[in-house]
């Protein structure tokens, strides 16, 4: 599959620092801008990410480029074997999301560091649209803009009806089939030639 790639992350006119950051396979985007194409193979892990500092907390700008670059450096890694992409990313999500709570602890913050995260990871013949918090994943069709992903707020239950699912929501589908499906495996729009915002 190949991508076409335009990432621009910009501090705006509201805040003195910029707590976002992208992730487009090795490159990490902050405060600058990436235009780029990729060739993605099926086997071949590679991902496109965003990760937005919350506000209230403590520490944004940190969690999210702690977040993006733990990532970065575990899909990268080529000496781990995934026998189970969709269990051992989420785990790592898991882990990360423990790894900055111990962090702030650390530094004796007055409140949690925290991050929101979204975007698509191919990972072992799989593609994986991964959602934590309120930043989004869109398609593009057809001059039609589409969410894909659905917002997690204390307010929403954390993606659950009776907030029980937790934080992580992984949803794949194989890269042949070019479909994303939900946990419930429906075929959902397919992942194809469209645009994809996040």
């Amino acid at each position: 599959m190949k991508l076409r790639i335009s990432c621009v992350s910009d501090v705006g006119r509201i805040r003195d620092n910029n707590e976002d950051m992208a992730s487009a396979g090795m490159y990490l985007i902050r405060d600058n801008s990436l235009n780029i194409e990729k060739e993605v193979t099926e086997n071949e892990t590679f991902c496109l990410l965003v990760s937005d500092g919350m506000g209230g907390h403590e520490s944004g700008e940190y969690a999210s480029q702690f977040t993006l670059e733990t990532l970065r450096a575990y899909l990268l890694d080529k000496s781990l074997e995934h026998h189970n992409p969709i269990f051992e990313l989420k785990l790592k999500i898991e882990s990360i999301s423990a790894n900055l709570n111990a962090k702030a602890c650390e530094r004796h913050q007055g409140k949690a560091m925290g991050c929101t995260l979204t975007g698509i990871v191919w990972m072992q013949g799989k593609t994986l649209l991964v959602n934590i918090g309120d930043s989004r994943t869109y398609r593009l069709r057809d001059g039609m803009l589409r969410q894909l992903t659905s917002d997690q707020t204390s307010r929403k239950g954390y993606g659950s009806a009776s907030g029980r699912q937790g934080l992580v929501q992984l949803h794949w589908s194989g890269l042949r089939h070019r479909g994303l499906h939900s946990g419930h495996h429906r075929p959902a729009d397919g992942v194809g030639q469209d645009p994809y915002l996040l």
